[in-house]
């Protein structure tokens, strides 16, 4: 969990006291679930599905949630469940692999785990871009954030035809946190999200806006024992949205794609 002095979005000095007492006692005292462990790639076949078909090579890098933080193994974990959906939904195999580190900003996408991700010149069906949160927990300036963003999507592009970029987590339902905090952080939320949409409209990619999404966050049985992170159940859920907001011109473009053996 990143943080650094906040860039409060009031203007009640009262307020900020507040918003910024809860932001230390988050840091002091929230437990974070680690990584789990497992396996970082792997093949999954959907019912119904041919399981002697190519499979469809999926590259996720990204933080905590991608890394599968609240989950007992790395299968039980957000892209597993992902690649479940999509397998359904392409009617193909799936084949993906992970590289996630809990507490990445973009710019450790950037500079560290997207070029580890994609060394040797490997490509991908599809490479699926997961941060946003640890910005804004850290307060990173937004033309900072529009800028890496760009920069992660141009790396992707070279690697495949299909970047598929994920909102930040919904802060705003996170039970560790003070509720003036999420309140605050809901507000940043927002502008990231408007702010994602546009970069990645400027660079080619699909951005999935989760943050409004009927998660059911509100709910204690969407969260891990941290009660920071989903767990595996609320995983499957946020999975099953991230593949149904998947427009359908990019389904069809995944069914026809083609880039070869697993990487992993």
């Amino acid at each position: 969990m990143a943080h650094s002095k906040s860039r409060l979005h009031t203007k009640n000095p009262f307020k900020k006291i507040a918003i910024g007492s809860q932001a230390i006692t988050a840091k002091r005292h929230v437990k974070l679930a680690p990584e789990p462990h497992g396996d970082r790639f792997g093949l999954v076949c959907a019912d119904g599905v041919d399981p002697s078909g190519e499979p469809l090579q999926i590259l996720a890098v990204g933080d905590s949630m991608i890394a599968g933080c609240g989950t007992a193994d790395q299968s039980l974990g957000l892209v597993p469940q992902i690649a479940t959906d999509l397998s359904e939904r392409v009617n193909r195999p799936v084949h993906w692999q992970t590289e996630a580190k809990l507490g990445s900003t973009v710019r450790r996408i950037k500079y560290r785990l997207l070029p580890k991700g994609t060394k040797d010149g490997a490509r991908f069906d599809v490479i699926y871009l997961g941060a946003g949160s640890n910005d804004i927990m850290a307060r990173r300036k937004m033309d900072s954030w529009k800028q890496d963003l760009g920069d992660c999507i141009d790396m992707a592009r070279e690697h495949t035809d299909t970047v598929i970029v994920m909102s930040c987590g919904q802060l705003q339902w996170i039970p560790s946190l003070g509720k003036m905090l999420r309140d605050d952080m809901l507000k940043v939320c927002d502008e990231q999200c408007a702010a994602s949409l546009k970069v990645c409209a400027k660079h080619g990619a699909t951005f999935l806006n989760m943050l409004h999404e009927d998660l059911g966050c509100e709910n204690s049985w969407f969260w891990c024992g941290d009660q920071f992170h989903p767990n595996t159940y609320g995983y499957g859920i946020l999975a099953r949205h991230c593949i149904d907001a998947i427009p359908q011109d990019v389904i069809d473009r995944l069914r026809e794609s083609r880039v070869g053996t697993p990487t992993a």
